[in-house]
């Protein structure tokens, strides 16, 4: 299984897993704002890893700039809206933001749990 496969369900994972520890403390309130967060998160993550690998990919075929400039434009864009999100969520009041932002971490923390583990299984077999 490919690295961003692994970082991907295990973000799911964990974002579900902290919405369900943080449901008995806080409410269903902070519940879902972890799970907003986190879906956010795995959505970044998504068009993060798709962005990417077009860019490279148009770069590494020699395509014309204005395609590269378009990928880079759409990868810019795609903060933009993940920004007005959090915006539109902070100004609303509709979710305690902290508990969102704490959901954003899934992603950072997958990658960390997969790199630690590679790092592990690399040293096992030095």
């Amino acid at each position: 299984m490919a690295q961003e496969s692994k970082i991907f369900w295990l973000a799911a994972v964990l974002g579900l897993l902290a919405a369900g520890l943080v449901a008995p403390h806080r409410g269903t309130a902070a519940d879902l704002a972890v799970v907003v967060g986190a879906g956010l998160s795995l959505l970044n993550y998504a068009w993060l890893r798709r962005g990417v690998a077009a860019i490279l990919h148009l770069a590494a075929d020699g395509e014309a700039t204005a395609s590269v400039r378009g990928g880079a434009m759409r990868f810019a864009l795609r903060l933009g809206l993940l920004l007005g999100c959090l915006c539109a969520i902070f100004i609303s009041h509709l979710l305690p933001m902290i508990w969102v932002v704490a959901g954003l971490f899934a992603v950072p923390a997958a990658t960390l749990m997969v790199a630690v583990a590679e790092l592990v299984r690399l040293a096992r077999h030095a």
